[in-house]
């Protein structure tokens, strides 16, 4: 019997597996060595001191408390006497709970006061989480105010930039990290509008910086979360501030879309948010974790399933195609 001797087609067809088997491998070998990498971690916690601004509720709140059982030394930034106390009293003496305002400069000076009061001599800090942030006053565009916008921007943006600016000394006494909290929707615009746009800013605001600082030390890190049953998704308070916004717009206005467009709208929102906004929590909180410990941060971290599967699929096709998707099913006004 005569030994089959493979064709041109076969031999293309051979090599054309090979190849493809050959990249799926060097992939997965990178993978590996990219885990391995990033999982090197810092030592020393009981000698770090941290930052953390917003820490009343939520991913602040709960990254505080976590970084004090770790060990480390923790400046917990909150905007309520109530919320110090509490922490305070949860937490270990290596927490100092530090009242802050991030709209407020004069606030901003007093807490670095307060903080330069606790570090010991020549220490500078570890790591600046900015995660203090509001969704505003949602609704659409057209019936939102200049103050609306200038509410959330206050801070969202300018009061990270501020803060920042504050304690980049102690960051660059201390070779620090800045790690700044962005959104999914500061790379892919979504309402309401002047939360997205203050993402937006940190997005541009965080790389300028990372680009400024890097020759001097300090590194910059951004936090994309997904949604999140926070405050921010909170269903009955967005509906109310939704209303309430509505109420403020011109009477054109209000005539031309009808409440039963607000009715739409919020039927619309509710449904995004119980499809979208996810209660594990402590998925931002252990990568503000990874941020603060890893020998080698990443830059830029997207978190969440959402944030993986919905939001950055959003952001990398075509215009025309996330616009067409998005546009199915928004409320007409009348």
């Amino acid at each position: 019997m005569k030994r089959r001797i493979p064709t041109g087609k076969m031999c293309a067809s051979l090599l054309s597996f090979e190849t493809i088997l050959s990249v799926l491998v060097l992939l997965a070998a990178l993978f590996v060595l990219q885990y391995i990498y990033r999982g090197f971690k810092i030592s020393g916690f009981s000698d770090r001191y941290v930052l953390v601004t917003g820490c009343d509720t939520g991913f602040g709140y709960r990254t505080a408390k976590k970084l004090d059982g770790m060990g480390f030394n923790v400046f917990a930034a909150c905007l309520t006497k109530e919320k110090m106390e509490e922490l305070t009293a949860a937490c270990s003496p290596r927490l100092t709970a530090v009242a802050m305002n991030v709209t407020d400069d004069s606030s901003i000076v007093e807490a670095l006061s307060v903080v330069k009061s606790h570090l010991p001599k020549g220490q500078g800090l570890w790591a600046l989480v900015n995660n203090a942030g509001i969704v505003g006053p949602p609704g659409i565009t057209t019936w939102l105010t200049k103050a609306d916008y200038e509410v959330t921007m206050k801070v969202n943006f300018y009061g990270l930039v501020m803060v920042t600016k504050t304690f980049l000394p102690l960051l660059r006494q201390g070779q620090g990290r800045v790690i700044n909290t962005a959104s999914t929707v500061g790379r892919f615009a979504l309402p309401p509008c002047p939360y997205t746009m203050s993402k937006f800013c940190v997005e541009a605001f965080t790389d300028v910086l990372r680009r400024e600082l890097r020759p001097l030390g300090v590194t910059v890190h951004t936090v994309e979360p997904g949604g999140y049953k926070t405050n921010i998704t909170d269903y009955n308070l967005a509906m109310t501030a939704m209303e309430k916004s509505f109420n403020q717009a011109p009477e054109d206005v209000k005539q031309f879309y009808g409440h039963r467009y607000v009715e739409k709208l919020s039927k619309l929102a509710s449904v995004l948010v119980y499809l979208v906004a996810c209660p594990r929590l402590y998925e931002v909180v252990d990568t503000y974790i990874h941020a603060i410990c890893a020998r080698y941060p990443k830059t830029r971290y997207v978190v969440g399933l959402n944030g993986t599967f919905f939001f950055r699929p959003l952001w990398t096709m075509p215009t025309w195609l996330s616009d067409f998707l998005m546009g199915m099913g928004y409320p007409l006004p009348g």
